[in-house]
């Protein structure tokens, strides 16, 4: 017998399905980042605030370059500009796993009895 389990198939409202591992991933990142951003007892004032050692350092530093954004002297505007530039490219992942509005994840239940000798 196989101990590989098989993860759920994840399926838009076209038949097509998804990679549940990667679709887990960016709704979770998603979800993480804004918690961070917005939602937490030690929120940061700015983004060159997040600790180096932080998840969302390196995508945050690395999108500031991009937009010509000096990490250590970045005003509080462009602070929020980059705190929404960050959360889009977060949901621009998240969309891309999968744009539909409907989404079912089809678990197919195996029941594997103990053999005799087993117990």
């Amino acid at each position: 017998m196989n101990n590989e389990q098989k993860l759920p198939d994840v399926i838009d409202e076209s038949g097509e399905k998804h990679d549940l591992k990667l679709f887990t991933r960016t709704w979770m990142d998603y979800i993480e980042l804004s918690r961070y951003l917005f939602a937490n007892d030690n929120a940061i004032y700015d983004v060159n605030e997040i600790p180096y050692d932080h998840k969302f350092y390196k995508p945050a530093k690395k999108l500031a370059k991009q937009l010509g954004i000096s990490w250590k002297n970045m005003t509080h505007e462009e602070s929020n500009r980059l705190m929404l530039a960050l959360l889009e490219d977060t949901y621009r992942a998240m969309e891309e796993v999968s744009s539909q509005k409907n989404l079912v994840v089809a678990v197919t239940l195996k029941i594997i009895k103990p053999d005799k000798e087993d117990e």
